[in-house]
């Protein structure tokens, strides 16, 4: 029996197998991390990962060649992966980290998809600290909290859903050159700042798409953009979304380039709410007719890959 129990444990997983994570030593592992570590790479099925309740402290990393994960968790509420690092924290060689490698959560492996859980940067204000940063292509999100102050989801490269979900920030918060959409998220500004900054290549006709949002402003944000351009050919749209007060009545910031109000694909349609007046708004950021409206769908924006949940 002891003999049939070691070989088991030297066998490598098995494709399709449930992982089962919890804090309190009762699961496959003890840490999220662990669990991702014994998936092997390079199989084309996936595993899938149960996240118990409870608060995981550490740093989480998916490399590109893993296979399909779907990590589940308790609930939002219930099950936090939470790290504190920034950009000007030094590596273990005395190099500041830089901003994207801050993030608390970076996905590299396409094909990935979570739901069920909260991933935070807790460092605070002044600096950039990324909750989560994206670099796999088909990756979806569902009912997961992003909560961070600056750069809280760098959606770096490839296509990416998010559904249900919140994302807190207050300095260009979402922000990178996928093509990204997102559907009934609530967009929480926690401070005066900018919600997106896309850096969208020239060569691709999306960016970051929100559609049926709800933008929520704190207190302590009074003064807050739509977005502004990180690089030079920037897209960002909000269709049907909710916006409070707090916008600006011009909407969108140049960044201090007028260069970049030729190449900025900034556009609105039928949004709602104290923020959506449109008397104010930059003359380069444009009003969509519903005719182009509608020709603005997950299955065009994303290329033809439809994520299964809406």
């Amino acid at each position: 029996m002891i003999r049939l129990l070691l070989i088991a444990l030297l066998l490598p997983l098995q494709a399709g197998t449930t992982i089962d994570v919890s804090p309190d030593g009762k699961g496959d592992h003890a840490t999220l991390q662990a669990a991702i570590d014994a998936i092997p790479a390079d199989r084309k099925t996936g595993y899938s990962i149960r996240l118990g309740p409870g608060t995981y402290r550490e740093k989480i990393h998916i490399p590109a060649d893993k296979p399909p994960i779907r990590l589940v968790g308790a609930g939002a509420d219930k099950s936090i992966i939470v790290w504190n690092d920034a950009a000007k924290t030094p590596d273990s060689s005395g190099q500041e980290l830089g901003t994207f490698r801050s993030a608390t959560m970076t996905v590299g492996s396409s094909e990935f998809s979570a739901e069920g859980l909260t991933i935070e940067n807790s460092y605070g204000t002044g600096s950039q600290a990324l909750a989560l940063r994206v670099t796999g292509d088909r990756c979806a999100f569902k009912n997961v909290s992003l909560l961070a102050w600056q750069d809280t989801l760098l959606v770096q490269t490839g296509r990416q859903y998010f559904e249900d979900c919140t994302i807190s920030g207050h300095v260009d918060f979402i922000f990178g050159g996928s093509t990204a959409w997102f559907e009934r998220c609530t967009i929480v500004c926690r401070g005066d700042g900018y919600i997106t900054a896309a850096s969208t290549p020239a060569e691709s006709p999306y960016g970051l798409v929100f559609h049926a949002c709800k933008i929520r402003a704190e207190k302590e944000a009074t003064k807050v953009l739509l977005g502004r351009p990180w690089q030079n050919s920037p897209a960002t749209i909000f269709i049907r979304c909710e916006l409070p007060a707090s916008i600006r009545p011009e909407g969108w910031d140049n960044w201090g380039d007028p260069a970049k109000e030729k190449t900025a694909r900034y556009l609105e349609h039928r949004n709602s709410g104290p923020g959506a007046a449109t008397a104010g708004r930059v003359s380069w950021a444009k009003q969509m007719d519903d005719l182009a409206a509608r020709e603005i769908t997950p299955r065009v924006v994303l290329k033809g890959w439809q994520p299964a949940s809406r």
